[in-house]
């Protein structure tokens, strides 16, 4: 058994953990096998390990794959494609937060406006999407197709599914006094999350696009984080952001093109 067992146990226990598909595909013992091998697989990087949110992230893969693959696929993502993702702090999502809270500042200032008046922000009602790839919203069947988009067209793209999870079910939202309930609870639907997110790509300027596509990776995002919170928010252990988003300076690489996405018209009628 890897140090943090007991802590992997606590987060089988509860993945997916009302999916009836799930739990009668993937028995919990070969999830905690998978999370302790790769626990042992990085213990030499003291910047690396478990944390929370990770069993939700492996169980795609050990739900559609052996497991050896679920594990070399599962370890290649979190090293290759979002370790900023897998700190100990967190940061690539404290990051992705803050990016959405920009994508819905400027795609959908009205949504954006409304959940501000309610004291909302990404931190507080996206963090669990955004940690999960919104691996936190049944079923897993609708996840899997998002999944499918996502390793296509990269994991920054998370951060606008979760964006057009809100932006498609906005009236609801706007029905709603008290919000936040509904925005923990609101279920998948692949083909128009995925319609919505290249949308809002799209729509997106080029100096946050760059943002979002080096956030799960970029040694920057670490460090800038890390220094806001130090500076900015602690002793305060809220992570309070503006509508500005808190990560408003641009890396220093410049911003890539929209490139490997499909037009929104498109996607919407190849969707349809």
């Amino acid at each position: 058994h890897s140090a943090p067992y007991e802590v992997i146990r606590d987060d089988t226990f509860r993945t997916f953990h009302d999916d009836i598909q799930f739990k009668q595909g993937v028995p919990e013992v070969r999830l905690v096998r998978l999370l302790n091998a790769f626990v042992h697989s990085v213990e030499t990087n003291k910047n690396l390990g478990y944390v929370q949110g990770m069993s939700v992230l492996a169980a795609p893969f050990i739900y559609v794959m052996p497991e050896v693959d679920a594990f070399f696929c599962f370890r290649r993502m979190l090293l290759r494609h979002c370790p900023n993702y897998v700190y100990p702090m967190l940061e690539g999502v404290h990051a992705g937060v803050a990016l959405l809270d920009e994508v819905l500042h400027h795609c959908d200032p009205q949504l954006f406006a409304y959940l501000a008046s309610k004291g909302l922000n990404g931190q507080i009602y996206a963090f669990p999407s955004v940690m999960t790839f919104l691996g936190c919203s049944p079923p897993i069947g609708e996840l899997l197709k998002i999944w499918d988009f996502l390793l296509a067209a990269g994991t920054h793209m998370a951060v606008l599914c979760a964006a057009a999870q809100y932006v498609g079910q906005r009236e609801l939202i706007f029905s709603e006094k008290n919000p936040l309930p509904i925005l923990h609870n609101l279920p998948l639907d692949a083909k128009r999350i995925i319609t919505t997110a290249i949308s809002l790509a799209h729509r997106v300027p080029d100096d946050l696009y760059g943002r979002l596509v080096r956030h799960p990776w970029d040694p920057y995002f670490v460090e800038e984080v890390q220094r806001r919170i130090r500076s900015q928010f602690a002793p305060n252990p809220s992570f309070q952001f503006t509508s500005s988003g808190v990560l408003a300076s641009t890396p220093p690489h410049g911003a890539p093109a929209k490139t490997g996405l499909p037009s929104p018209t498109s996607s919407s009628s190849s969707s349809s």
